[in-house]
Formats: C-alpha cells, sequence, structure tokens
C-alpha cells in the first residue's frame, strides 16, 4: 500500500494507527478473525478450509491467534452455534 500512495512503509503504519487508533497488520488480523467467525458459525468447512479462506497460511497458527483474539478454540466457538440436534442456530439467509 504504500508504494501505492509513495510514502514508506512507517509513515502509512503511523498514519493509519492515527488515524484508526489501530496498526494495518492488528486491522486485518481483525477482519481474518471476522471472517473466522462467520464461516465458523454458518458453514460446515474444516478449520483447515476455513484457515485458508481467512487468509491464514497455517492452521495451528490460526487456531493460536483465535484462540488468543476469541478466548475460544475454534471448535469451541463453533459449537457454541449449534443446538442440541446439530441443528445450526443461526443460518445464511
Amino acid at each position: 500500500m504504500a508504494k501505492f500512495v509513495h510514502i514508506s512503509a512507517g509513515y502509512l503504519r503511523s498514519l493509519y494507527k492515527n488515524i484508526f487508533d489501530v496498526t494495518p497488520k492488528q486491522d486485518i488480523l481483525r477482519a481474518r478473525i471476522e471472517k473466522a467467525k462467520s464461516l465458523l458459525s454458518l458453514t460446515d468447512k474444516t478449520i483447515a478450509q476455513i484457515s485458508e479462506l481467512s487468509g491464514f497460511e497455517n492452521e495451528n497458527y490460526f487456531c493460536r491467534i483465535f484462540k488468543a483474539e476469541v478466548s475460544f478454540t475454534p471448535t469451541q466457538y463453533r459449537k457454541k452455534f449449534i443446538g442440541p440436534e446439530g441443528i445450526r442456530l443461526f443460518q445464511l439467509i
């Protein structure tokens, strides 16, 4: 991004942090976790598939970061959205 607007990466990071109160890296990570949460609650895709679709190159890293950010493993998070008969509590409309 910095090259696109002809400024240094450090300056872009500083501007971004001043405007959005998070670094670009933190913002990207948050977006990836939100996508993973959505996929976990609305699909039957495997954790490996969700990891990849959310932009993580390593499933173990994804699981570690997910747990640190959400306080649940991806599997625990998914189980929160499944009712007693295996029916998803939320469905994609």
